[in-house]
């Protein structure tokens, strides 16, 4: 009888390799695997890619030949999602290759690196990704609802049902699988939305890492040799209800300060709170007629620093 996989029997596991996406450590994690740096519940999607070649040859047929599609850089997609909460710390420092709190844009070119796996549970089987560095943090919320959130890794490998009990995972680590309790979006604290509104309804932030492109990363091989960034980019959008003190902002829309587009609160799950704070130019307000109800305030930001401030902080305590 063939071995069925199902969705709610396994954990994501993380493991940070010992370099960063440039040098002997990436794509290699050098360690026993007896220390599993983090163990997520929540959904992970694994995506190996291949990139086709199309060799321009006669093949003298009207039908096709095996030979005119061929092999090239094979590489994947990492996308982890879930109700956000405090055990996702480490996908902040996977972001902004950092430890510390706060957490913020870094002036580095190359991004820390892991290892993820997706542990079978009671199986000792699982898919393997090597080299996945974070590509893209989404987090959003609403009101009455939990605050979520979806990652995004590039992948230098992905192997399926690879054996996690021998070889050089012999000394494989305890997986259990616990849920930490989620943030809330009721429980949002210190609400400051472009200094005027505060009754607060809802948001969306996405924050990511871009790459060079791929020739510079896959040099003279087909399997990715480095990973480096070239750039940190962010947005975020945000609802409220709309006052007529505040107005619609329209004076602030790509302002030349980015104090004018600043949003910053509080998520807290009464052991834990992550302050968010962000600048940026304010980029879009959407008014509607609301008909029999109350006028609600919708911004777009995009994110940018100004050499004291920072494009987006996220401070943990």
């Amino acid at each position: 009888m063939p071995t069925y996989r199902y969705g709610n029997d396994y954990a994501v596991c993380l493991f940070k390799e010992q370099g960063s996406g440039l040098g002997a450590g990436y794509g290699a994690y050098v360690g026993d695997f007896s220390s599993i740096d983090k163990v997520l519940p929540d959904t992970c999607e694994m995506k190996p890619t291949i990139e086709p070649l199309d060799p321009k040859v006669k093949t003298g047929t009207n039908e096709p030949r095996a030979i005119q599609r061929l092999a090239g850089r094979t590489g994947g997609t990492v996308t982890l999602r879930g109700s956000l909460s405090q055990t996702h710390e480490i996908l902040l420092q996977a972001l902004f290759s950092k430890t510390a709190t706060p957490y913020e844009v870094q002036e580095t070119r190359a991004p820390w690196s892991y290892e993820i796996h997706q542990y079978f549970l009671g199986d000792d089987k699982g898919h393997v990704a090597t080299g996945c560095v974070l590509e893209s943090f989404k987090l959003e919320g609403e009101s009455a609802g939990q605050i979520t959130y979806e990652a995004t890794f590039r992948a230098r490998t992905i192997t399926s049902e690879v054996n996690l009990a021998t070889g050089d995972y012999v000394d494989y680590g305890t997986v259990e699988l616990t849920a930490a309790a989620p943030f809330l979006f009721g429980d949002i604290a210190g609400v400051s939305l472009l200094g005027s509104f505060d009754a607060f309804t809802g948001f969306e932030m996405s924050l990511a890492n871009r790459f060079v492109d791929d020739d510079a990363l896959y040099q003279d091989s087909f399997t990715k040799q480095v990973e480096l960034i070239s750039a940190f980019e962010g947005e975020m959008s945000f609802s409220a209800v709309y006052t007529a003190e505040a107005g619609w902002k329209e004076d602030k829309l790509l302002s030349a300060a980015v104090t004018d587009g600043a949003v910053a609160f509080a998520l807290n799950d009464g052991s834990v709170s992550w302050t968010l704070s962000a600048y940026g130019k304010l980029g879009e307000v959407t008014p509607s007629d609301p008909d029999r109800q109350i006028y609600m305030f919708t911004g777009s930001l995009s994110l940018f620093g100004d050499g004291t401030r920072k494009a987006v902080s996220i401070a943990v305590a």
